[in-house]
């Protein structure tokens, strides 16, 4: 299975090489890693073309991160695609545990995000203090609207 991770970017670049990094160096092979530069207008261009074809970029005039995940979604050509911003990093067995568990009848999977402070050191506390819902979401989602998750680095399904 492909996995497609799209990584949306706005003059982060500070952030952007640890991010990439942690892509690239996923216990997982079958991937395709899509940046997407939203018009920065810091180092961000440089830190990307550093990667050369390890990456696909898109550069972009600044649309909003919506549109530049749409560009990223719109390129991809994994059977699941993982969002992910910026500054933010994978776990090393990030992709190989969405692979492990991925179900064609799936249409989304969620995790729980560990806060890392902005030199990547690991924080104490989750991102989200509930516990994530598990199981089929729709009846969740259609009486009350909407339901709790992750925001931006989450996996969806083509």
């Amino acid at each position: 299975m492909l996995i497609s991770v799209v990584i949306n970017n706005y003059n982060y670049a500070p952030f952007l090489r640890s991010c990439i990094d942690s892509c690239l160096h996923q216990g997982y092979e079958k991937k395709e890693i899509i940046v997407v530069d939203d018009g920065s207008n810091d180092d961000s261009r440089e830190v990307i073309d550093s990667y050369g074809a390890q990456v696909s970029c898109i550069y972009k005039s600044n649309g909003g991160q919506a549109s530049a995940l749409n560009s990223g979604f719109a390129l991809s050509s994994g059977d699941v695609v993982v969002f992910l911003d910026s500054d933010d990093v994978l776990l090393s067995n990030c992709l190989l545990n969405i692979n492990k568990i991925w179900r064609s009848q799936f249409s989304k999977v969620h995790f729980n995000l560990k806060m890392i402070d902005d030199h990547g050191n690991w924080l104490s506390e989750n991102y989200c203090s509930k516990p994530l819902p598990q199981g089929d979401l729709k009846p969740s989602f259609l009486m009350n609207g909407n339901y709790v998750s992750t925001p931006t680095s989450v996996p969806h399904l083509l």
